[in-house]
């Protein structure tokens, strides 16, 4: 007789969101900074490709968070559509650029982004960065191959 076999999930107990230690006054300044310092990059048309999966993989991490949250989210939803153009614009030019209203439309989303900051929890935040760098590496790959000519 074969021993019997437990099908159950294992859940591992967690605080309620509220409860959960909140990311520190450090990481905040400094997520608010990066956010700024990619857009005065798009703004000065001084974006370089690595900028524009940084500032991908923050749109992609902060939709996460908005999901999460329910906060922002038709707001962050706009905020992605903007970063499949500008990543489409460049698979298809090779030139990495955000047209003024794209701009402006990406000045809005800054403050959203760090509203969703201030309001995370450390654990969704890991959670939503992991999911968010495998996003924008399978992203930048695709993007790669499209892009390659062969030999």
């Amino acid at each position: 007789m074969g021993r019997k076999t437990c099908r159950r999930r294992v859940i591992v107990p967690m605080l309620p969101r509220g409860l959960r230690p909140a990311l520190t006054r450090d990481q905040i300044q400094a997520l608010a900074i990066a956010h700024n310092m990619n857009l005065a990059d798009f703004k000065a048309g001084r974006a370089t490709p690595e900028v524009m999966w940084q500032t991908a993989g923050g749109v992609l991490t902060w939709s996460y968070v908005a999901q999460a949250l329910r906060m922002h989210q038709a707001a962050m939803v706009d905020q992605l559509k903007l970063m499949e153009r500008v990543v489409k614009r460049f698979a298809e030019t090779g030139r990495v650029e955000m047209l003024a209203n794209e701009c402006e439309m990406a000045a809005r989303g800054v403050p959203l982004m760090d509203e969703l900051a201030e309001a995370v929890d450390k654990a969704t935040a890991t959670a939503a960065v992991m999911w968010s760098e495998d996003r924008v590496n399978a992203m930048e790959r695709q993007t790669r191959e499209a892009t390659e000519v062969p030999a």
